[in-house]
């Protein structure tokens, strides 16, 4: 069989009636929703050509982390690795992405969270991937520049050995870097934002919350409102709580890690968010310390 382009794929998809593509099956998928690919441009297309199923839950990944295997919670183990030799992340289960792995993009860099991207498939995807100072915890989240109702989506986090101790006593306030990625219910295309996290920690009680400030979309330059990070337990697993803004709302889940178990002073966090505001949702990756 004759290899199809990228160009040409697309192109057909213009004249293939939707009711004849199968829908993707949704167990393969790493988290998020399905969504209809563009044919032609990719910010103007409003043709609906391909069915994806969705799947809005979020799926805690284990991770490689140069060679460090470790599992958080979820049953999948083989969803996300990382090859620090080469600088790429591997995303195993987010269909027309042939091999599933991302090359470092610089243009989506931001502090110390790094930028990929997989344009080798049929759909191009971009990936963010936040990495604690002590390289113990991971984060990434990805998302499709080729769909119309936000697309393939997947977003996991993980974390190579366990947290040890926590205090009982003390607060402690935590700060690091976001960024995220925009996708539309009724548009195609992807806007890269950038800002701040902080992380407060209140050991005596037991609670954790936090913000995203200094938020800034990229592709518009506009400056954007402050997500909150509700508050939520303390945990030594996954910490889930809602997110909060003044026109949206959504949740987060975060890990944190201490090398050398003083908590207080040298405590890790990565985490992701989903964010939904009105047609668009936001899914992006944050770390503190």
């Amino acid at each position: 069989m004759t290899a199809m382009t990228k160009t040409t794929f697309k192109t057909l998809l213009a004249v293939i009636s939707a009711s004849t593509l199968v829908a993707c099956s949704p167990g393969g998928q790493v988290g998020g929703t399905g969504g209809t690919a563009t044919t032609g441009t990719r910010s103007t297309s409003t043709t609906a050509t391909v069915q994806t199923s969705a799947d809005t839950n979020s799926v805690d990944i284990a991770g490689l982390n140069n060679g460090a295997i470790g599992k958080i919670t979820g049953a999948d183990t083989t969803q996300a690795s990382y090859d620090i030799a080469t600088d790429t992340v591997t995303l195993t289960s987010l269909p027309f992405d042939v091999s599933g792995t991302f090359i470092r993009a610089k243009i989506y860099d931001h502090g110390n969270i790094r930028g990929y991207v997989n344009t080798s498939g049929l759909r191009d995807y971009i990936a963010l991937f936040a990495t604690s100072s002590s390289g113990n915890l991971s984060a990434v989240t990805a998302a499709s520049t080729d769909y119309i109702n936000h697309g393939w989506r997947g977003y996991g986090y993980w974390r190579a050995s366990g947290t040890g101790t926590m205090p009982t006593t003390g607060e402690a306030r935590y700060t690091g870097d976001y960024s995220g990625l925009i996708t539309f219910n009724t548009q195609s295309g992807i806007q890269s934002v950038t800002g701040n996290v902080f992380i407060d920690m209140d050991y005596l009680d037991g609670v954790l919350e936090g913000g995203i400030y200094n938020r800034v979309n990229l592709n518009t330059g506009a400056n954007m409102e402050s997500i909150t990070l509700a508050t939520t337990p303390i945990s030594t697993g996954v910490m889930t709580g809602a997110t909060g803004s003044a026109t949206g709302s959504g949740t987060y889940q975060t890990v944190i890690y201490s090398p050398n178990s003083d908590y207080l002073n040298n405590a890790e966090f990565v985490g992701i968010i989903v964010h939904d505001t009105g047609g668009q949702t936001e899914i992006g990756v944050f770390e503190a310390n």
